[in-house]
């Protein structure tokens, strides 16, 4: 069985607004206004949280003033990309009966993003975000896509309340025999955050998500994710955050159930107005389920670690570069599953 999955930004499925500039998107949470995720390539059948976190681009900033003409921000980019491992990074989808070999890709993701404050006062907002990202590859056929995401976001005083939608109509996720197979991701998620003091950040959030293919539906996916993590401002160069997260993903199959808690470490940076940098380790601990002796993923533990960076950096009139690199080290009982993986991508993107 050969499998191709696209790992995406988002960047932790992009839904996630941030209301303000990056100063303020820095005060408010770890992760660029995804996934998430929030752009992205699509999002992963083993991670579509990940949409806000890796490969995405910033939401549209929200000025300083509250005049009615600045509450629409608009924003168009591109961005190059490279994963160099399609066939095993993304694992979800695969049996453990055979390894999958190794392969590299290119692509360009186009990105348009709109973002509008419904309702606006001097300490509170209502916000509506709208982004599309299409994906284009120029060595592979067929994987194509097009990842959508939605987002209303209510700030007032030292909290905000976010709820999201993403989703991927159609994108490859395996070729079995020739035949190329492939996958839809829908979700939706709600995030609470909430600043203690000049020092102390608290984040929880709740995501559920489905996927679905068009062969092989026992390994149809409904993913439950919980998350939580708390951050302290030392410096604006030095801000580390501590978090946990636990997923639990039911299959149509028990051989493709799993659940997976997660350790998460991280350290973000901030210089004024011109950069903002996030430098994340994740450590999971994913165990199937099957308790089936003759199912392919019985008894398989997999211990994964994650080294992510990404960063936003300013250019002036409208201008900003983003940019992101991921490193994946996959430990497994199952020797087919024990791989390493990169990606990363650079992006120009315009505000008006």
């Amino acid at each position: 069985m050969k499998r191709i999955k696209l790992t995406g930004l988002a960047c932790e499925f992009a839904i996630a607004a941030v209301l303000g500039s990056v100063a303020t998107a820095a005060t408010a949470q770890d992760v660029p206004p995804a996934e998430s995720n929030p752009a992205s390539a699509q999002a992963p059948l083993s991670d579509p949280s990940d949409l806000q976190e890796r490969a995405q681009a910033p939401t549209p900033a929200t000025n300083a003033s509250s005049d009615a003409t600045d509450r629409l921000r608009v924003q168009v980019g591109i961005m190059p990309r490279f994963i160099d491992n399609y066939f095993q990074s993304e694992d979800a989808f695969n049996a453990s009966t055979a390894a999958v070999p190794k392969k590299n890709a290119h692509l360009i993701t186009f990105s348009a993003g709109l973002s509008y404050d419904l309702v606006k006062t001097a300490d509170s907002a209502l916000t509506a975000n709208v982004r599309v990202r299409p994906n284009f590859f120029s060595n592979l056929k067929g994987a194509d896509s097009t990842d959508l995401d939605a987002s209303l976001a209510y700030r007032w005083g030292p909290n905000q309340f976010t709820l999201g939608y993403f989703g991927t109509p159609r994108r490859l996720s395996s070729v079995s025999s020739g035949v190329n197979i492939y996958g839809e991701t829908e979700g939706f998620d709600a995030e609470y955050v909430r600043t203690l003091s000049k020092r102390w950040r608290a984040r929880a959030s709740y995501q559920f998500s489905r996927e679905t293919f068009s062969a092989f539906t026992e390994r149809d996916l409904s993913l439950h994710q919980f998350r939580s993590d708390v951050r302290y401002k030392l410096t604006p160069l030095f801000m580390p955050s501590v978090g946990f997260e636990y997923r639990r993903a039911n299959a149509g199959s028990d051989n493709f159930s799993y659940k997976r808690p997660a350790l998460l470490l991280s350290v973000t940076s901030e210089v004024g107005r011109v950069a903002y940098m996030n430098f994340r380790y994740r450590y999971s601990d994913r165990e199937y389920l099957t308790d089936l002796p003759t199912d392919s993923n019985f008894g398989r533990e997999d211990h994964r670690h994650e080294f992510n960076f990404y960063g936003t950096f300013q250019l002036g009139h409208g201008f900003s570069i983003f940019a992101f690199a991921n490193h994946t080290t996959n430990h497994s009982t199952s020797a087919t599953h024990v791989f390493k993986a990169k990606d990363g991508g650079l992006g120009l993107f315009y505000q008006f």
